[in-house]
């Protein structure tokens, strides 16, 4: 397939200044799109969009980053891969992440034969990420990190379970699912006066920590000898260290 052939025909769309193979484009007013050729002669269109207003400045590092580091960005080995060193002026962003076909599926009924020559990237954070997330996982958690939106704050990893005695809360199944982190800090705090009543969860290096209530708040898990008994402002800046991948608990 043609794809700078392709591209060009988009709706709207024009060169990035300054950068060989790329191009921008807007199919509606405050979608913004931009993608570039893999360099090489197999053909691979990275393709990142997002809402609001046109950023060049981060048009520019995606499509840059995305021809620098094409072969990490293509590994089929994964359903996602999560590449860092990733900056773009104005921005925290340190990782761009990549999706491939059979995850993104971005043009499955539009135009399903340029779908499997697209990864769609997107800007992320390192604490957002394993690296090991499977096709499941993968659709979870971009649920959760809203990429189309570049002004979002970091959504550190997180897993949980757990099951509330009182208010008969649980979560389903005994695996551990993503989770938002208001849910997680509400149940923290539903679990005073709860015998039998835990929560657990589980941070990017696959750590897990695992609270009760037993007449306290009782923390057990990765590096943590015996149980500690804490107090529940400790405990959530505890686990919010954790799950950034920050801090220790002395």
């Amino acid at each position: 397939m043609d794809l700078k052939s392709v591209v060009e025909g988009f709706r709207n769309v024009t060169a990035v200044r300054g950068v060989s193979d790329a191009w921008q484009w807007s199919p509606a007013p405050g979608l913004n799109f931009v993608g570039a050729l893999a360099p090489g002669s197999a053909p691979m269109l990275f393709q990142m969009s997002y809402r609001g207003e046109r950023d060049g400045r981060m048009d520019e590092a995606a499509v840059v980053f995305s021809r620098q580091r094409a072969d990490g960005l293509a590994d089929p080995t994964r359903a996602m891969n999560a590449v860092g060193g990733f900056s773009a002026p104005g921005y925290r962003f340190d990782v761009l992440a990549a999706l491939p076909p059979k995850v993104h599926r971005h043009y499955e009924y539009e135009n399903p034969g340029l779908d499997p020559f697209v990864r769609v990237v997107f800007p992320g954070y390192t604490c957002e990420f394993a690296g090991d997330e499977s096709e499941e996982e993968v659709l979870a958690l971009r649920r959760l990190l809203n990429p189309s939106v570049l002004a979002r704050e970091p959504v550190p990893y997180l897993k949980m379970r757990f099951d509330n005695t009182r208010t008969q809360a649980r979560s389903r199944g005994s695996a551990r699912g993503f989770a938002r982190h208001a849910m997680f800090h509400h149940e923290l705090g539903e679990l005073e006066g709860s015998p039998g009543s835990f929560v657990e969860f589980e941070n990017r290096h696959h750590e897990v920590w695992r609270v009760e209530w037993d007449s306290g708040l009782v923390l057990t898990g990765a590096g943590i000898e015996g149980a500690r008994r804490l107090g529940l402002a400790e405990l959530r800046a505890f686990a919010d260290e954790r799950l950034r991948g920050e801090g220790n608990l002395a």
